[in-house]
């Protein structure tokens, strides 16, 4: 039995495992590329079958019965969805039934049905959200900023959800203690809404726009200058404000943040036709994180070489007080075995993306040095690397030295 996870959109959905049980015997695969294989079934048995994504707790289809009946092949449509974002295509999945979702102007919006329990929603965005409406979080203990996946809660009373990656900056809401019903900027005047049910902490990841002027509706402040995060207590109202003063720059927040990317290569000794080597390629960058989309290679290297590390990858900078943070991309080459002598030359294009959404690109030459055969002396050759012609012409001049030293020995005997 053949069974395999798509996506909502019909897509072989990664990082899934498929869960069959019969009666008390529970069986789990991991998916390659959506498909998972059983065999030496039983005609007859029935299975209840059901699939979990990027955690064995997420469940991302409901359970059905399927009798297997000679060989079988079927798709399992997951509740996860994919979308494009920052130039990588990312997915968003629950375990909640959904009547409707929405990708649109940088927000993913979900409707669900009615529900009297909790349950998870996960996305792999590699960056976190700016903020999500109707939802109490906390980027602490729901994002793992190694992996750049988000698993949080979604409340019983929650119908509808939106998760919204607005690009501002390096601002973003790190907690709430209750649901967020809007945000908004006047000026560098930022207004929250929130579904107070008791006093509880909101938490802001302030960035480069630093410790606020003023507030109102909060108490019980701190701003930690290591961490940029200005924290505050919500108690007496639905409505917060937090300001950073007068600013020409309008309602949104600065500019973001200039960050450096850059690539180097490792050098590759010599190569032979038919040689398989591989070469990595570091790139460093100065923001908190990096993704890198893809690779484009031009000239000896379009048909040489091949990227190994899977893309999207998204690089974490180990030491949060270093000035940059690096990582490795690995790459193979292959010289054809028609390549000729000499330096061969092309390019490689590295695409990534920054946590605050802008694309760079950068671009490095490749050289490959190949020899089709290497110097050697009369008392070294190498009979190895002769082909039948330059064997066949070998020997010709050697039976012509055996019949000249014939007849010279012959006349001197006489």
């Amino acid at each position: 039995m053949n069974l395999k996870t798509v996506d909502q959109s019909g897509q072989p959905l990664q990082n899934t495992t498929i869960l069959l049980k019969n009666g008390d015997t529970l069986s789990s695969k991991s998916t390659t590329g959506g498909w998972a294989n059983w065999t030496e079934i039983v005609n007859g048995t029935v299975f209840q079958v059901n699939a979990t994504w990027l955690f064995s707790d997420l469940y991302v289809n409901d359970t059905f019965s399927i009798a297997v009946n000679g060989d079988t092949s079927l798709n399992l449509k997951c509740r996860v969805y994919n979308f494009t974002f920052n130039g990588a295509v990312r997915h968003i999945g629950t375990d909640r039934n959904v009547t409707s979702a929405s990708w649109s102007n940088s927000r993913f919006a979900f409707d669900f049905a009615a529900s009297d329990a909790n349950s998870t929603i996960v996305f792999d965005t590699g960056q976190v959200p700016m903020y999500i409406l109707n939802m109490s979080y906390n980027i602490a203990t729901s994002w793992n900023s190694s992996s750049g996946v988000f698993k949080g809660q979604v409340q019983n009373s929650t119908n509808a959800l939106t998760i919204c990656f607005d690009n501002w900056g390096d601002f973003y809401v790190v907690r709430v203690d209750d649901k967020l019903k809007s945000l908004s900027w006047t000026g560098q005047k930022l207004t929250i809404t929130i579904d107070r049910q008791a006093a509880g902490t909101i938490a802001l990841h302030c960035g480069s726009r630093g410790i606020p002027e003023s507030t109102s509706g909060l108490t019980v402040a701190s701003y930690s200058t290591t961490t940029k995060i200005f924290q505050a207590t919500y108690a007496a109202s639905d409505t917060v404000e937090i300001d950073w003063g007068s600013n020409p720059q309008g309602p949104q927040a600065p500019p973001p943040p200039v960050v450096s990317f850059s690539a180097l290569t490792e050098a590759l000794g010599k190569l032979k036709p038919g040689d398989i080597e591989t070469f990595k390629i570091t790139v460093t960058f100065s923001s908190s994180s990096f993704t890198i989309n893809s690779l484009t290679f031009t000239g000896a290297a379009r048909s040489w070489c091949k990227t190994i590390t899977s893309l999207p990858v998204t690089f974490v900078r180990a030491d949060p007080s270093a000035l940059e943070g690096t990582g490795e991309l690995e790459v193979s080459v292959t010289i054809q075995g028609n390549t000729g002598s000499g330096n061969h030359t092309g390019t490689v294009v590295i695409y990534g993306v920054d946590p605050f959404g802008t694309l760079h690109e950068t671009t490095l030459s490749l050289s490959f040095m190949v020899e089709t055969s290497l110097p050697m002396s009369s008392w070294d050759f190498d009979w190895g690397a002769v082909d039948m012609n330059t064997t066949a012409a070998i020997i010709t001049i050697a039976a012509l030295v055996i019949v000249a030293m014939a007849v010279f020995v012959k006349k001197k005997s006489r």
